[in-house]
C-alpha cells in the first residue's frame, strides 16, 4: 500500500512538474473575451494563465519596473513600441493583434436630448473619457474630440478622466455622467448601452491592439497560437472585437 502511495504521489508530482504558469498583463477591454477565452486553452493545456487586467500605460509602467509578464496585450502599438527601445520586448516577437471601433454611449439614466456626435459641442454635459497617461482609448478620445473641434467648447470641469475604459463604462452604469466615450467591444459588457455613434475612423489613430511575446518560450508560444484559433477568433469577433 505504501509503495502505491508512493507511485502515485510520484506520478502527481511528475505532472505538475509540467504545468506552468503563463502571466497574461492585457488591456481592460479585454476583460470579458479573456475571461471566456482562458478556461478553453486551460482545459487544452497543463499550463495556468494569471490575468493582469488594466490600462495599457499602467500595465507597460508595472513591465518597465519588473513586473513579471508573458504576454503583454497592449490597446495601442505606441506602449509596446516603448518596451521595445527600452530592450524590455524584441521587435520581431511584437504582432499586430485586434482593432476596434471608438463610440459616444449614452447613460441610461441621463436625461439629456443629444442625440449625436456633433451636438456635444457647447453642451454642459458630464462625460466620462479615459485618462490619456494610463489608457489609449484616453488617447484616442482626445484625437477624435480634439479633431472634430468639440473638446474646447466642453466645460472641462464635468470631464471626468477614467483610469481605462472599464471604470468609463462603470461610469455610465451607475449614472455618474451623461455620456461615455468607449470602444465598440465595451458596449457589450453594459446592461443597457445607448449608443449614440461612432466616431470617423480618420478623427483618430487607428485603433490598433498589440500582443508582445515577453518571454518567447514553449509555453508563451503554446497560448498565442491558441488566440489564433479560429473558434477563438470568433470569441473575440463576438465580443465587438476586428480580428487582423
Amino acid at each position: 500500500m505504501k509503495k502505491l502511495f508512493i507511485l502515485v504521489l510520484a506520478l502527481i508530482l511528475s505532472v505538475a512538474s509540467f504545468s506552468k504558469e503563463i502571466t497574461v498583463s492585457a488591456a481592460a477591454s479585454l476583460k470579458n473575451c479573456l475571461e471566456e477565452i482562458i478556461p478553453e486553452y486551460e482545459k487544452e493545456s497543463d499550463n495556468k494563465i494569471l490575468l493582469n487586467l488594466g490600462g495599457s500605460g499602467t500595465l507597460r509602467t508595472q513591465i518597465e519596473k519588473g513586473a513579471p509578464v508573458d504576454i503583454f496585450i497592449s490597446a495601442n502599438k505606441e506602449n509596446v513600441d516603448m518596451l521595445i527601445d527600452k530592450n524590455k520586448i524584441k521587435k520581431e516577437n511584437s504582432y499586430d493583434f485586434l482593432s476596434n471601433v471608438l463610440i459616444l454611449v449614452k447613460s441610461s439614466y441621463s436625461k439629456s436630448e443629444i442625440d449625436s456626435i456633433e451636438k456635444l459641442k457647447n453642451s454642459d454635459v458630464d462625460i466620462a473619457i479615459g485618462n490619456p497617461k494610463t489608457a489609449p482609448v484616453g488617447v484616442y478620445t482626445l484625437q477624435a474630440l480634439k479633431n472634430l473641434k468639440i473638446y474646447d467648447t466642453l466645460n472641462s470641469e464635468k470631464i471626468i478622466y477614467a483610469k481605462d475604459v472599464t471604470a468609463v463604462t462603470q461610469y455610465l452604469e451607475r449614472g455618474e455622467v451623461d455620456f461615455g466615450i468607449i470602444y465598440d467591444s465595451d458596449k457589450n459588457r453594459m446592461k443597457n448601452p445607448i449608443v449614440i455613434g461612432e466616431f470617423p475612423k480618420d478623427s483618430h489613430d487607428e485603433i490598433i491592439y498589440s500582443l508582445a511575446l515577453m518571454n518567447n518560450n514553449k509555453e508563451t508560444e503554446d497560448f498565442f497560437n491558441f488566440l489564433k484559433k479560429d473558434n477563438i477568433k470568433k470569441i473575440f469577433k463576438k465580443h465587438g472585437f476586428i480580428v487582423i
